[in-house]
């Protein structure tokens, strides 16, 4: 059973993560090392990205 991960899915987890963590109000695209490891994780569970 292969599980997507939706745009909105995607739209709901950052703003979970904005309410626990609202000083880090910096945009997740912008920490390039961490982006990119989400990727490949995303890559290895055969999510969509």
């Amino acid at each position: 059973k292969k599980t997507k991960l939706l745009k909105e899915d995607t739209i709901l987890f950052l703003g979970i993560l904005r309410d626990l963590f609202p000083q880090a109000d910096k945009d997740l695209h912008e920490h390039g090392n961490i982006h990119q490891a989400i990727k490949c994780a995303i890559k290895d569970l055969n999510y969509e990205y």
